[in-house]
């Protein structure tokens, strides 16, 4: 069983974020401490980052990053200014490639396809831009949305598969090969703003203004009417403006300053109490966050046996939990305090006020094993990234 007192959250160095690292303070002591940006830049001498520098300039220095991305071997790190310029650096060589794209106003977000050959870029003319990586050549294309496209989200599990959604308030899901419009989620009273998908490639998760999470099971989705298969996850104030899957959770971030943590039920069967299941369709909110800023972006990211949640403030302060530090899920799975031999759904919600484990200066991020990047001011700072539990080796 996990708690916050088991837990020895390392993601920066305590020089770099500012507080020890296990000591616990108080919310006002934590923004104190705080760092600018010129003390983060001169804390990073002499550490120990596996890549040639761990500031990147900016191309476009008036406008600044606007987007990042890290490929999923986090070898290569993409940025979108707003000025349309797309730079894309490795991890050995540096710089490798950067071109202006066609809509050089454009404010889409960029996301490495699964085996980083691709990077994609939403929001530009209601279509979805594939870029190859290497060259940054045009790919693909991708028409349909009749309203700027806010998100997209490409499954682990089938390389051909795409989803994106749009303020035309629909989800389009997309064969990537023939670029061909595959079905239409609808049900959405306005604009969404995220969309993931599982690990599992099973469900898909969206969000947006009309202030409720949706899940759909792709594979349902995929045989029948998907209106059939969705379930409404009620409780957000305001709108939603990501929602993202991280490990067995759900996770999803509004305006309205919480973060929400959705569980889904793990029911036994009446014949045989050994053997488990999983409703695909049966998220409560487990874990209510309150936050002292509306959240604008989210990342989870799955490291070693625990996760990571990073969510950018708009104070321009990127806050980090550990999944494990705000769950009171056993490792078993099953919920503490129900009772789990029971096939009802369990409804029980904890409001939470967890103190983040780092408060790093910055507004937009991306994360990836190990490092994570931020923006300070006009260029991109790399940061280590690790998390050990307690009687781990240094």
């Amino acid at each position: 069983m996990s708690s916050i007192v088991d837990v020895d959250p390392v993601i920066l160095p305590a020089h770099v974020i500012g507080f020890q690292i296990g000591s616990f303070l108080d919310r006002q002591s934590l923004n104190n401490l705080r760092l600018t940006s010129k003390e983060v830049d001169q804390s990073m001498n002499g550490m120990d980052i596996p890549w040639p520098h761990t500031k990147l300039q900016v191309g476009s220095k008036v406008l600044g990053a606007q987007s990042l991305a890290f490929s999923p071997n986090g070898r290569s790190l993409a940025c979108r200014s707003r000025g349309g310029l797309i730079q894309i650096w490795d991890q050995i060589h540096g710089k490798q490639t950067e071109w202006t794209s066609r809509a050089p106003f454009c404010f889409g977000n960029l996301t490495f396809s699964p085996d980083g050959t691709y990077l994609a870029c939403d929001g530009i003319a209601n279509t979805i831009r594939m870029y190859e990586a290497s060259t940054g050549e045009v790919s693909q294309i991708f028409r349909g949305h009749e309203g700027s496209i806010t998100s997209i989200a490409f499954s682990t599990m089938d390389p051909n598969f795409l989803a994106s959604g749009s303020t035309d308030a629909t989800i389009r899901l997309w064969d990537i090969p023939t670029q061909t419009e595959q079905a239409v989620l609808q049900g959405n009273s306005g604009a969404i703003y995220s969309v993931s998908i599982s690990p599992d490639g099973q469900l898909l998760a969206s969000g947006g203004v009309d202030r409720i999470v949706r899940v759909w099971s792709l594979e349902k989705v995929a045989k029948n009417n998907p209106h059939n298969f969705c379930q409404n996850l009620e409780g957000h104030e305001m709108t939603i403006v990501e929602v993202e899957f991280c490990g067995q959770y759900l996770i999803s971030a509004s305006l309205d300053r919480t973060i929400r943590v959705w569980s889904r039920n793990r029911l036994r069967t009446e014949g045989d109490r050994r053997k488990r299941r999983i409703a695909p369709l049966s998220f409560f909110c487990q874990r209510v966050m309150s936050l002292d800023f509306e959240a604008l972006t989210m990342r989870c990211l799955q490291q070693g046996r625990d996760s990571l949640i990073a969510v950018s403030l708009s104070n321009e302060t990127i806050a980090v939990w550990t999944m494990d530090a705000i769950t009171s899920v056993d490792n078993d799975g099953y919920l503490e305090g129900l009772d789990n031999s029971s096939s009802e759904l369990a409804t029980s919600t904890t409001t939470s006020d967890s103190l983040p484990i780092a408060m790093i200066p910055g507004k937009h991020f991306c994360l990836a094993q190990g490092i994570m990047a931020v923006t300070l001011g006009k260029d991109i700072q790399l940061l280590p990234s690790q998390h050990r539990k307690y009687g781990d080796d240094d």
